[in-house]
């Protein structure tokens, strides 16, 4: 953790101000972290033992320490499997209403060689579920909360990009959101989603994904109609073939930043893109409103 002198780690925290745990035997990854109520800290991403992926989520406590009081193990984590088998499921994003149930939202596998659906798990304070408990819903990506406190999320269905809308913890897709809590957009526009941001002003709706030649940030307004965002509502930031989004925020001033990684150097680059609010490239910064910021070695 970071605080106080910018780039200088808290010592209190964790060893050095670091903290880790086990996820599993072969490994595990971090995909958000989210400081929530009474300094504690959430966390999701995945876990992999032996030859499957799943969903992981762990609750540290604000000296760095894992939280005993989260996870039917009393460890500080949890552990999703959406279903009685080996199918994968991996977590993107982590939120926490008021009241202190949580949502880890993600993606798995439906089984039967079917695209991956958007995985969500809703938790009481303690880790254990929910009566919504854990369910597979055909889209997947990255989640805020919107302006009315309903949860958006970037997705896709049927392989095209768009924004869903759950209504509460409890009750699953905004049925008064789009067609059935979905709105496809671009129109026709195929590729993955994977992260989406909330305009504080006005509410609009700011998503990122990726076509298989450039990534895409799209803007709709808060109750999922298209923009004058870039003119047709989204533009695309033009890249190399194996361009793959990683998030998107909105700053101060309303400018856009997204982050990618990229092999236009050769490596695992970072791609990071700057947008003004209207859609255009921002010429201050990097060339073109686009930096690549290459690693020393292979796929660093």
């Amino acid at each position: 953790t970071v605080t106080g002198e910018p780039g200088k780690l808290v010592e209190a925290f964790g060893v050095g101000g670091i903290v880790t745990w086990t996820g599993a035997m072969d490994g595990a990854n971090v995909f958000d972290v989210r400081e929530v109520a009474q300094g504690k800290i959430l966390a999701v991403g995945d876990a992999f033992p032996f030859n499957t992926t799943f969903m992981k989520g762990a609750r540290i406590l604000p000296d760095g320490t894992m939280d005993p009081a989260f996870g039917a193990n009393a460890d500080g984590t949890v552990s999703v499997s959406f279903c009685m088998c080996t199918a994968s499921s991996h977590g993107h994003a982590v939120l926490r209403e008021v009241g202190g149930r949580i949502m880890m939202i993600g993606t798995g596998d439906p089984g039967g060689g079917a695209p991956d659906d958007l995985a969500l798990a809703t938790l009481e304070d303690d880790g254990t579920f929910t009566q919504f408990g854990k369910n597979l819903v055909d889209l997947g990506g990255g989640a805020a909360l919107s302006k009315d406190g309903r949860i958006v999320i970037a997705a896709s269905a049927g392989g095209l990009l768009g924004v869903a809308k759950v209504d509460d913890f409890f009750e699953g897709l905004n049925p008064g959101f789009g067609t059935n809590g979905f709105v496809q957009f671009p129109p026709g526009k195929a590729g993955i989603a994977r992260d989406i941001a909330v305009d504080p002003e006005t509410g609009d709706l700011v998503f990122l994904g990726a076509t298989s030649s450039s990534l895409v940030v799209a803007r709709l307004g808060a109750a999922g109609n298209p923009t004058a965002f870039g003119g047709p509502g989204w533009v695309e930031l033009a890249g190399s073939p194996m361009l793959d989004p990683k998030s998107i925020a909105i700053d101060s001033q309303g400018r856009i930043v997204v982050a990618a990684t990229t092999n236009q150097l050769g490596d695992d680059d970072v791609f990071v893109g700057r947008l003004l609010p209207d859609g255009t490239a921002d010429p201050a910064f990097g060339t073109g409103g686009i930096a690549v910021l290459a690693h020393a070695g292979a796929d660093d």
